[in-house]
């Protein structure tokens, strides 16, 4: 029964495992050269090989008398001499012996393989978006998580980002006119924000501090709200996405339809979005009072 191997299963085999060749009969000499796969170094060579003879052929098969040499069918290019050469002195600085090849697992200290340490072998090297924890730590709707997640990561096409683009815009903030529009300044430091933060933290009990004018997102929420219990940390992300998308739209209906509406008026909007979302899960009120 033949089964096919998926080719991204193949590198990150070859990248997590150890090659300790000692007799050479165990190993393919396809992946073996340093632990790196031969079509790395010599992609031109190895294009010249049979691939049958390229899933079959051993270490010690192919060292015994420059065997790998005669498994290159027709005449090398310049890339090819290059890479041949590439391969020349790592094979033959290999020395076999009478032991048994072995493989070890590079991402555990002990060297044995682990689902555990294989699954987080996939996260190597990623980086950690400021706030996510924050982000999942909620009840709040998959809307207002979304455009979090897109705050967060600054994808929110304030004036900002429209003219870092190339594209036309509108300079000042269109909450207060007194700045620049950028999604720190919009989100957290205009006072038509901060007004609306106070008044939503304020009403919802939340104990932690409004942002002031040099607060940015990406700091200002993790920080604050990292210190409360499990559940009011719950309660304080939600009431946070919620004020952040509240915001992001009247933005959108000052900009886009001309509508302008007051803080009280936002403030109001949000209490009543905020408490029948929550009686709708939970059936009953536990709103912003």
């Amino acid at each position: 029964m033949h089964f096919s191997v998926v080719p991204d299963a193949v590198a990150i085999f070859n990248a997590s495992v150890r090659i300790h060749v000692h007799s050479g009969s165990c190993i393919l000499f396809d992946p073996w050269i340093g632990g790196v796969n031969v079509v790395a170094i010599a992609p031109a060579v190895l294009a010249m090989v049979t691939p049958s003879l390229v899933r079959k052929r051993l270490v010690s098969d192919g060292i015994l008398g420059d065997a790998w040499v005669r498994d290159i069918n027709g005449e090398l290019s310049v890339d090819a001499v290059v890479q041949y050469m590439h391969m020349w002195d790592p094979v033959h600085g290999v020395v076999l012996s009478e032991g048994e090849d072995s493989f070890t697992w590079k991402w555990t200290a002990d060297g044995q393989f682990s689902t555990r340490s294989a699954y987080r072998a996939f996260f190597n090297g990623s980086t950690v978006l400021p706030g996510q924890r924050q982000l999942w730590h909620s009840f709040a709707p998959f809307k207002y998580r979304f455009h979090a997640w897109l705050a967060l990561r600054g994808r929110c096409w304030t004036a900002e980002r429209r003219l870092r683009k190339g594209l036309p815009s509108h300079t000042l903030c269109p909450l207060c006119s007194a700045a620049n529009e950028t999604l720190d300044h919009l989100s957290l430091q205009c006072p038509f924000a901060i007004a609306i933060w106070t008044g939503v933290l304020q009403h919802a009990r939340i104990d932690i501090l409004p942002p002031v004018a040099d607060s940015t997102l990406t700091s200002w929420w993790p920080t604050t709200v990292e210190r409360l219990p499990s559940a009011a940390s719950k309660t304080a992300n939600s009431a946070i996405m919620f004020t952040l998308r509240s915001i992001w739209l009247e933005r959108n209906a000052r900009v886009f339809e001309d509508v302008y509406t007051t803080a009280p008026r936002v403030l109001a909007l949000i209490r009543a979005e905020w408490d029948m979302w929550i009686s709708c899960r939970h059936g009953r009120g536990r709103g912003i009072t």
